[in-house]
């Protein structure tokens, strides 16, 4: 039996995954077989969603074609977010495509060179937590939602506290 995500976390991170194949795809070999599978795991939405995605993906293929050689990753890193966004919906209204997503994501990681392949992380900051995640030389900073609502330490209060004591 397959593991269907069950938390925002899991969808979240599946999405990722998903997200960063179909950028990684932009472009290469793999692309019309990836086009494929994607507008079909769209058609579970309904056939405009379908006909939708393929639009979509075409355009993304032609933004990453026509960039410049070197700028063909960013191209991808910037279209990444939005097939999370779109795959994050699709599982969530459609968990029963989990499976088809996972076996996409199993054929692409055959079909793409390995420069091609791409690294999904997720990372979640909760209440008053601080996380940092790097992949690739890229540091990003994710902050709680609340760390902001807590007061700043007045560190020569806490200084004169200790020395008193």
């Amino acid at each position: 039996m397959t593991h269907l995500p069950t938390t925002v976390d899991e969808l979240g991170g599946l999405a990722e995954e998903g997200a960063v194949a179909v950028a990684g795809a932009l472009a290469t070999g793999a692309f019309a077989m990836a086009r494929a599978r994607i507008a079909a795991l769209f058609r579970r939405l309904g056939p405009d969603h379908e006909a939708t995605a393929g639009t979509q993906l075409d355009a993304d293929q032609e933004l990453v074609r026509d960039a410049d050689p070197e700028e063909q990753g960013e191209v991808r890193q910037e279209i990444t977010p939005v097939w999370r966004r779109r795959l994050v919906r699709l599982l969530r209204d459609c968990p029963e495509a989990v499976p088809e997503l996972r076996d996409l994501l199993a054929a692409l990681d055959e079909a793409l060179p390995e420069k091609r392949q791409g690294w999904a992380q997720t990372i979640v900051a909760r209440d008053h937590a601080t996380v940092y995640g790097a992949q690739g030389g890229n540091v990003i900073h994710y902050q709680g939602a609340y760390v902001r609502d807590v007061p700043p330490v007045d560190r020569d209060a806490a200084d004169r506290g200790r020395a008193e004591a």
